[in-house]
This record gives structure tokens, C-alpha cells and sequence, in this order.
């Protein structure tokens, strides 16, 4: 049932790297945010 292709490891690297950097960009701008109204 559980066949994954090398292609599959692939897409599934890429898309995990992708929401990884996309989640990561609002993480910072989250931060920084509340740095600004914490200090």
C-alpha cells in the first residue's frame, strides 16, 4: 500500500522545504511584530 517512489520523496522534500521557508517568513514577521509592541 505504502509505495513511495523515489519521485514521491522528491516531491514530498520539496513541498515540506517550500511550506517550511513560507511558515518560517511569517514566523519572523510574527516576531518581530511582537518584539515591537513587548519592547
Amino acid at each position: 500500500m505504502m509505495q513511495a517512489t523515489r519521485e514521491q520523496y522528491i516531491t514530498n522534500g520539496i513541498t515540506i522545504i517550500y511550506i517550511y521557508v513560507l511558515y518560517g517568513r511569517q514566523m519572523t514577521a510574527l516576531k518581530n511584530m511582537l518584539q515591537k509592541y513587548v519592547l
